[in-house]
This record gives structure tokens, sequence and C-alpha cells, in this order.
């Protein structure tokens, strides 16, 4: 009965960076987030078998009551216009991923003035284990439980050589960080609030059982043949038992 939380935006920068430019669709549009993504979920649902399965999204990256904390939150993630900056070539594929995501019914999940690591802490306290939180994030290793069974799917080194952090390899603040804090103490007072993902947000009443069956074939087909996603919707498929 296990609890596969995706940690959405991670997982397609990393497939972005990770997998070549040259993965194109018929007309020459970028896909390589699209099926990396794909790919790396196929696999992941091969080896952790989950029965429940949510894909966690920013609601807001910059969530107005950490910004009231602390202003410059995440302010090195903005480009001149005051956006999040995003390679070029990845930003078109988001929407697209989304729709497949959509048409394969996966639950999606995107809460208003919360980030996707919020939702992820606060079905991780609601929801029954084992969960499997999967990300290349290491601030998420906070939600590590041994006694409830939440491990965190760790993708820094790939699908292939991931690690599954619990509390034995859940690295704590080394001395140098520590003493960061102590130096840094007005910032050290804020800092459980503003670091620390939220686990009470309220989730709207939505199934997050595995799907037994795409929720439109039609239009995953019409995706697949658009944007030329071949073998990662077959693998999908496939890992889901509906071939």
């Amino acid at each position: 009965m296990t609890l596969m939380l995706l940690d959405s935006a991670s997982l397609w920068y990393r497939a972005y960076f990770g997998m070549p430019d040259t993965l194109v669709s018929p007309s020459g549009m970028p896909v390589n987030a699209i099926r990396g993504f794909l790919d790396m979920t196929s696999r992941l649902v091969v080896k952790y078998q989950p029965n429940r399965l949510v894909a966690c999204l920013e609601g807001d990256w910059r969530p107005s009551w950490r910004v009231e904390l602390f202003p410059a939150y995440k302010l090195n993630r903005l480009d001149e216009e005051g956006e999040e900056d995003e390679p070029d070539t990845l930003s078109p594929q988001i929407p697209i991923l989304l729709e497949v995501l959509d048409a394969l019914g996966l639950p999606l999940l995107g809460v208003d003035d919360y980030e996707a690591d919020d939702l992820i802490a606060t079905l991780s306290v609601e929801q029954s284990g084992p969960t499997r939180i999967v990300t290349g994030d290491r601030d998420l290793f906070q939600l590590v439980d041994d006694d409830r069974d939440v491990k965190v799917v760790y993708l820094a080194k790939g699908v292939s050589n991931h690690d599954l952090v619990d509390l034995k390899g859940d690295e704590r603040l080394t001395a140098n960080h520590q003493k960061k804090l102590i130096e840094s103490s007005e910032y050290a007072a804020i800092a459980p609030k503003l670091v620390n993902c939220a686990t009470d947000v309220t989730i709207p009443k939505m199934i997050i059982d595995l799907p037994k069956s795409p929720a439109s074939m039609a239009d995953l087909m019409r995706l697949k043949e658009q944007y030329g996603l071949g073998t990662s919707i077959d693998r999908v498929i496939n890992a889901f038992g509906w071939s």
C-alpha cells in the first residue's frame, strides 16, 4: 500500500538537464523534459510498486507568507522581469507534460500560496505509509520518518543510482553550518518557519489511487503522436500494467 509523492518540478528539471536536447517532437520542439519525466516515473513505479501516487506542483514557489518572513526568499531565482528564471526550451514543455499526466489520469495537486514541498509534507503526515518521496532536493530529507516508513528517493545521482534515504542516511547539520546559523542569529530566529515544510496545508478531497486505466486513451495517443513521445508513453502504460 505504498504512497509515492513526486516533487514534480524537481523531476522535470532533472529530466531537462539529464536528457539530450536532440529529443524533439515532429515539429522540432524539444521534448526532453517530458520524455525524461515519464521515463523516470515509469522506472520508479516499477521499482516501488505504489498503489497511490500524487504529482505535487508549485501553487506558488515564493509563498507570500514566506516572503513576509524573509523578503529575499528565492530572489536569486528571479529573472530581470521578476519571473522565475527557467530555460527557454523548458517552459513550453511543462503545460504539455501536465496535459499528458492529466490524460494518464495521474493525480495532480497544487495549492495556492504553498510550495510542492509543503504539499508533500502534509500528505506524508496525513496519509498512511509506506511513503516514498521522489525528489532531487535535499530539503525534503526533513520528512524522513522511520517509524512511519517515510523515505526519500533521492535522485541526485540519477534513477539508476538513486539513494533511498532513511534516518540512518539523513545527513544532519555540519559543524560549519551550525556556526553559520549561530552567526546569523536574526535569520536563525525565523529559519524554522521559513525552511521547514508546512504540514497543515488544506488538501482538497481527491482520489490518489493509481488509476486502473488512462483517463483518456484517445488524448494520450493524440499527445504521443503530436509530440513524438513514442516509447516514453509505452513505458508508462507498461509500468502501470495497462497493456
